[in-house]
């Protein structure tokens, strides 16, 4: 994410039956990490509903928060809003889109999931083919984010 306070930034995570959208939030530390509200949303859930989950996401990503001292109350809801007990099994079964928001433009960076395991491990942005367009309607930005995670390997 930016430094630029005036930038926002959200997680948007693909599962075979539901998203989980979630804003990406600096810690006092300095470091950006997913944060709550995870929000599940079914997988057939129409642009509108999730360019406006995606959009509340992002103007959550605003505000601060104490840098993490227990990892597992960061993770734990995350976990449950994917429906899965694990990292292992949330990384095996996850797509990534990043996506940044300023003042007029929004940026989709899919990603490519090296996996749980190795020194790749992890997810990857792939900013050769990110996604930059004008902020729309709801719809519009949840047509885009479509478009975007076919972009993830």
């Amino acid at each position: 994410m930016n430094s630029n306070a005036s930038v926002s930034a959200a997680s948007v995570y693909r599962f075979k039956d539901r998203w989980i959208v979630s804003p990406d939030k600096r810690t006092t530390a300095g470091l950006v990490v997913s944060s709550e509200p995870f929000i599940a949303l079914p997988l057939d859930v129409n642009n509108d509903d999730l360019g406006s989950i995606l959009m509340k996401a992002l103007a959550l990503s605003k505000s601060p928060m104490p840098h993490p001292v227990d990892w597992k109350s960061i993770t734990a809801p995350r976990l449950a809003a994917a429906g899965v007990k694990s990292e292992r099994t949330f990384q095996l079964n996850a797509a990534l889109v990043q996506v940044t928001c300023d003042d007029q433009y929004l940026t989709f960076t899919p990603t490519r999931n090296s996996g749980a395991v190795g020194e790749s491990k992890g997810f990857h942005a792939l900013p050769d083919v990110a996604v930059k367009t004008l902020i729309g309607s709801d719809a519009t930005v949840g047509e885009v984010l479509r478009r975007a995670f076919s972009k993830c390997s």
